[in-house]
C-alpha cells in the first residue's frame, strides 16, 4: 500500500512514524536485556557529536543536546518496534536509524550467535501531515502493548479501563506509562502528545475513549 511506503526526502522539523520488524517475523527481543540495550540505543545514537561505535559500553549514557530526532513515544513489540520521530537535523532520522539498526543487529548477532539480517529491510516512515493525524497516531503506538495484555481489545474494546492501565503502567518498553506519571525521562517528548489534546488529563481521557471502541475498522498504520 502506498501509505505504508518509506518517504524518499525525510524533512527536518517534520514528524514521521518510523517502524520495522524482524525478518520473516522472528523475534528481535528475546529478553528483558534485548529491550534493555535497544532502549539505551535510543539515547546513545541519538547524539550528533557522539561516535556511534562509541556510543555504548563505556560512560553512562546521557541526552544530547545535538540530537539527530526528538521522540515523542516509542514502544517496543517482541517483533517489531514503532517510534514517532520529529527530523532535528538533515538526514537524522536516516543516521539515527542507521545507527540504532547497525548497533543492535551486531549487539543481537553476537549474543545468539547468528549472522544476516536481523530486520525486515530499511526502516519505514509516514509523514505525519496534520494534528488529526498526530493525535491519532500518539494513541495508536501508545496502546500497541495492550496487545500483548488483552490480545482482543482491536476487535472488542477494552473492558476493563482499570486493568488496560495496571498493565500499561508496568509495561517498561513503552512510553505508555509516563501518560500516568508526573515526570517522564528527558529524552522524551511526550509532553508534545499531551499538548496536542489540552493538557495529560485530557489525554489520558482521550487513550480510554479510543480504547473503548470497536478497534477493527481503525488504520492499520504499520506492518501489514
Amino acid at each position: 500500500m502506498a501509505n505504508h511506503m518509506r518517504v524518499t526526502q525525510l524533512r527536518t522539523g517534520v514528524y514521521y512514524h518510523v517502524f520495522n520488524r524482524g525478518v520473516d517475523g522472528r523475534l528481535i527481543f528475546q529478553s528483558q536485556s534485548d529491550r534493555q540495550r535497544f532502549m539505551d540505543g535510543l539515547v546513545a545514537f541519538n547524539d550528533v557529536g557522539r561516535r556511534s561505535d562509541h556510543a555504548l559500553g563505556r560512560a553512562p549514557v546521557r541526552v544530547s543536546a545535538t540530537p539527530y530526532v526528538r521522540i515523542i513515544c516509542h514502544a517496543l513489540m517482541p517483533n517489531h518496534f514503532h517510534l514517532l520521530l520529529r527530523q532535528e537535523t538533515e538526514d537524522g532520522i536516516s543516521e539515527f536509524m542507521r545507527r540504532i539498526g547497525t548497533g543492535y543487529t551486531r549487539f543481537f548477532n553476537i549474543k545468539y550467535n547468528r549472522k544476516g539480517r536481523l530486520f525486515s529491510g530499511p526502516f519505514k516512515a509516514i509523514h505525519v501531515a496534520n494534528d488529526s493525524y498526530f493525535q491519532h497516531l500518539t494513541r495508536y503506538i501508545l496502546l500497541n502493548p495492550l496487545d500483548l495484555f488483552m490480545p482482543e481489545w482491536r476487535t472488542v474494546g477494552v473492558s476493563s479501563w482499570e486493568m488496560a492501565v495496571a498493565f500499561l503502567r508496568q509495561y517498561r518498553w513503552a512510553s505508555t506509562r509516563y501518560v500516568f506519571k508526573r515526570t517522564a525521562p528527558p529524552f522524551l517528548g511526550i509532553q508534545e502528545a499531551f499538548a496536542s489534546v489540552g493538557g495529560q488529563a485530557p489525554f489520558r481521557r482521550f487513550l480510554q475513549a479510543w480504547a473503548a471502541k470497536d478497534m477493527g475498522t481503525v488504520d492499520r498504520l504499520a506492518l501489514e
